[in-house]
C-alpha cells in the first residue's frame, strides 16, 4: 500500500510541474496593472482596455464595463482572450511564458508576436515571422533555453517600445516592467 501511495504522489507531482502555471503568470503582470481606473482617459483597468471589454463581452455574452471591471472579471478575460487564445500554456517555463504573455497582453498582439518570433529565430528555431504565433512555433520554444529566449524576447520588446511616440512618458515603468521579468529564475 505505501508503495502504491508512494507512486500515486510521485505521478500527481509529475503531471502538476508540466508546463507553466497561469496563476505565476497573472500575478507577474498585473503586479504591474493598476487596479484602479486610468484617470487620464477611463480607458482601463488592470491592463484591460474598453475595446478589450466589449469584444470579450460580445463573445461570452457578459456586461462587463471599465468603470465596474473587478480583478476576477480581469483575470477571466486575460485567461480567455490572451493565455488560452495564444496557447501560452504550451510553453513548459515560467518565466518564459510571462515574457510572452506579458509582451501579448500589454502590446499589440501582432507586433508582439512577430517580435517573439525574431526572438525565436536567434536561437535557430524554425518560426515564420508573420505576427501569428502558431501551436508548433510555441512548442519549438522549449527546446531552447527558457532563460535565455525569455531574455531576447524582453530585449526585442524594450527595443519594439523605443520606438513608439509615448516612449519617453512611459519609459520608466516599462522598462522596470521587462527588467523585472528579466531578473526571474530561468
Amino acid at each position: 500500500m505505501k508503495k502504491i501511495l508512494l507512486l500515486l504522489t510521485m505521478v500527481v507531482m509529475v503531471v502538476t510541474s508540466y508546463g507553466n502555471s497561469f496563476e505565476n503568470v497573472i500575478a507577474h503582470t498585473f503586479k504591474y496593472e493598476g487596479s484602479g481606473l486610468d484617470v487620464t482617459s477611463n480607458h482601463s483597468r488592470y491592463g484591460v482596455s474598453k475595446e478589450t471589454i466589449q469584444k470579450y463581452n460580445k463573445k461570452y455574452k457578459t456586461s462587463y464595463t471599465v468603470k465596474s471591471l473587478t480583478k476576477t472579471q480581469a483575470t477571466k478575460i486575460a485567461k480567455k482572450l490572451y493565455y488560452d487564445n495564444f496557447n501560452i500554456g504550451l510553453i513548459e517555463n515560467d518565466k518564459l511564458a510571462i515574457a510572452v504573455f506579458d509582451f501579448i497582453y500589454n502590446s499589440n498582439p501582432s507586433n508582439a508576436a512577430k517580435r517573439i518570433e525574431k526572438a525565436a529565430q536567434t536561437f535557430g528555431l524554425k518560426v515564420k515571422v508573420d505576427g501569428v504565433l502558431t501551436k508548433e512555433e510555441l512548442k519549438r520554444m522549449n527546446t531552447v533555453n527558457a532563460n535565455d529566449l525569455a531574455n531576447q524576447i524582453c530585449k526585442n520588446r524594450l527595443s519594439y517600445m523605443q520606438g513608439l511616440k509615448v516612449w519617453k512618458t512611459y519609459k520608466n515603468g516599462w522598462t522596470k516592467r521587462v527588467n523585472s521579468i528579466k531578473s526571474l529564475k530561468g
